[in-house]
Order: structure tokens, then sequence, then C-alpha cells
């Protein structure tokens, strides 16, 4: 796993803030706030997070997204 991603929050802040994070991946700058919380994305939304330009170009998969949700269920 890239070791750039040690948590859902980690993908959040790919972007500088939660609202840009939110215009681009589709979803309100609420629900990107509350990711960021619950250190936590919904699987519905892993197409959307990793199909921009920001996901791409950092290096995050599907796989990476999958370990952090896996890591989650373990804690």
């Amino acid at each position: 796993m890239n070791e750039r991603f040690g948590s859902f929050r980690d993908v959040v802040e790919l972007w500088p803030t939660r609202e840009l994070c939110a215009a681009e991946v589709g979803a309100s700058p609420a629900q990107v706030s509350k990711w960021w919380q619950r250190d936590s994305i919904p699987d519905r939304w892993w197409r959307s997070v990793l199909a921009t330009s920001r996901a791409k170009d950092s290096g995050l998969t599907a796989d990476a997204l999958a370990r952090l949700a896996s890591v989650e269920l373990r804690a």
C-alpha cells in the first residue's frame, strides 16, 4: 500500500480544503467533513474519489481504499 495513505483522513487531505474535495468528488462539503471526522469514506464514494486527477496523481488505488477499510473494520 502507498505509505502516504495510513487513514481515510489522509485521502481527504489530498485536497487543500474539504470544500474543494467535495466539489471534485460531487459530494457536499458537510459529507466530506463527516468523512474526515469519522476517518471513513463510504465505499459508494470510492469510484468518484478515484476518478479525480488528484487521487490519480497521488497513486491512490481501490486496493489502498480497501486496505484502509479492512483496517477500520478490525479496529
